[in-house]
């Protein structure tokens, strides 16, 4: 099992991001995906991975089943979507099934780029979320 300390997805675990002035780690799935399981098995049960999670992530969990409009908005074509949101809820980057090695690169990539250029990063993914609403339109 995961030694992720996962939250529920709230307004509250959005404030402690931006309290906490981290990212957020969003992990969407289904109780009955054997990816989702593995993860959980492997990627997410390092002790490396799991620390750096708890420590510069705030690690949310949400069933797809239970929340389909956050599903709609974050997956990525399968479960499970690994995704990465600023507090506000805009999209760093993301994927879906993530091995524990490049999981370990992508957790310290992302929280690096956060820390140290957060005010760029977040300014570039609202740029993409304004592309995206106008292709949309």
């Amino acid at each position: 099992m995961s030694a992720v300390a996962w939250l529920d997805w709230t307004d509250e675990a959005f404030a402690r991001a931006e309290t906490e002035h981290k990212p957020v780690l969003l992990a969407v799935g289904v109780t009955w995906c054997q990816s989702c399981a593995d993860m959980d098995r492997t990627s997410y049960a390092g002790a490396t991975a799991s620390a750096v999670i708890n420590q510069r992530f705030v690690p949310i969990r949400v069933d797809a089943g239970r929340r389909p409009d956050i599903n709609e908005r974050y997956n990525l074509g399968g479960w499970p979507t690994t995704m990465f949101l600023t507090p506000s809820g805009e999209v760093l980057s993301g994927c879906t099934y993530v091995e524990p090695d490049r999981l370990l690169i992508l957790l310290q990539q992302v929280a690096d780029a956060f820390a140290t250029r957060r005010a760029e990063v977040e300014a570039q993914a609202q740029a993409a979320a304004r592309r995206r609403e106008a292709e949309r339109a």
